[in-house]
């Protein structure tokens, strides 16, 4: 198998582990900042969920 051929078949592969993912809508409820990111950072506690922004905000609007 040629390489570009393995590479293929490995997007494809990846595409559809994608597409069945169980979790995938739960994406949506974390903020980042488009698409195409992919978050990857195993030393933090993980991308700001929006409910968490948006609780914050409306804590801001507060007058103290």
């Amino acid at each position: 198998m040629s390489d570009l051929v393995h590479l293929f078949s490995l997007s494809e592969k990846a595409r559809e582990l994608n597409e069945a993912d169980g979790l995938r809508a739960k994406r949506a409820e974390f903020v980042l900042d488009d698409d195409d990111t992919v978050y990857l950072d195993g030393n933090s506690l993980g991308a700001l969920v929006g409910a968490v922004r948006m609780a914050g905000a409306e804590r801001d609007d507060v007058p103290h």
